[in-house]
């Protein structure tokens, strides 16, 4: 993409805690897989209902279904988001008692949600359309929170390495012939939503993380992923980003967005993903709009703070 290999918006750069996290936030710091925010409280239906329309099912075997499911959930939430903007803060986008709490779902447990079942239909549709040798297979969300889980409190570079490992696997060996128009158009849609909406969590997350030592980030209650309860607000902060660059990364390499192999999308399809993502306006005044990559790597560092806070 023309701008993967640009700067990083000045925001993201200036974490200043006095010393507190060393050179975190330097130019080497390695890039580590994100934290899903997942909250497991209590529903609050009652008090912010279900809004979201449902399209009717007709083939459960139709990716058209699914695809428009997704589209759909994330329109609703950038719209939520954007009606919102006045009050929006970092606590809305993690607590039941919120606006973005739509269908019993935060907006951070959706993306993850979303952003692996997403991933689950273009793993599906490279298999039916190529029939590899070896298929490529998704993990679990319950593996993938594992896995991270395990290499919280590693320093060393295995844990970079076995975490990239999950996305690794996900890497399409065959070109693919031209996905039907529609289906394209839904995929691109779907990408430019996630990452406009994991921009706009990145950006809230920034600025609450930049309050910290002076005004702790309080945990969401009750959280338990893999039979173990998180208590702890960085932790789970850490989980949230560890996950999702871990589901943004492989998501990438089956379109053909990352990683420099083939992908479902053609030449020609990867280049109107790239008009829509260079032609995005700002959803809210003061957040930036960034590539792919530079927003994972972002993301990467937030989980870096996150883990030295801890």
């Amino acid at each position: 993409m023309e701008y993967s290999n640009s700067s990083p918006p000045s925001f993201y750069t200036r974490f200043n805690f006095d010393g507190v996290i060393p050179s975190v936030y330097s130019d080497t710091t390695s890039p580590n897989p994100a934290t899903p925010l997942t909250s497991h409280s209590a529903p609050l239906h009652s008090v912010y209902p279900s809004t979201t329309p449902r399209p009717q099912k007709t083939n459960t075997q139709d990716p058209m279904f699914d695809l428009s499911n997704i589209n759909l959930g994330l329109n609703v939430r950038l719209k939520a988001m954007k009606k919102h903007q006045q009050i929006l803060d970092f606590d809305l986008m993690i607590f039941q008692q919120s606006p973005l709490c739509i269908d019993e779902m935060t907006l951070a447990e959706y993306m993850v949600k979303a952003s692996h079942e997403f991933l689950s239909i273009l793993t599906q549709l490279y298999n039916s359309q190529h029939y590899p040798e070896q298929p490529c297979e998704v993990p679990e969300r319950d593996a993938i929170y594992s896995k991270v889980l395990a290499s919280l409190h590693q320093q060393d570079t295995t844990k970079t390495q076995d975490l990239s490992r999950i996305s690794h696997q996900l890497n399409p060996k065959v070109i693919s012939e031209p996905l039907p128009g529609p289906i394209a158009l839904l995929m691109t849609s779907i990408f430019i939503q996630l990452i406009s909406s994991y921009e706009l969590i990145l950006h809230y997350l920034t600025l609450r993380v930049e309050r910290i030592p002076t005004d702790p980030i309080q945990p969401i209650p009750g959280l338990v992923i893999c039979g173990r309860p998180l208590e702890r607000a960085c932790t789970q902060g850490m989980l949230f980003c560890e996950v999702s660059v871990i589901l943004l990364s492989a998501i990438e390499r089956l379109l053909g967005v990352e990683g420099g192999g083939a992908g479902l999308l053609s030449p020609r399809q990867l280049e109107v993903l790239t008009d829509e993502l260079d032609a995005r306006q700002e959803l809210s005044p003061g957040y930036a709009t960034m590539s792919p990559a530079i927003l994972r790597r972002l993301l990467g560092k937030v989980a870096d703070v996150l883990r030295v806070i801890q």
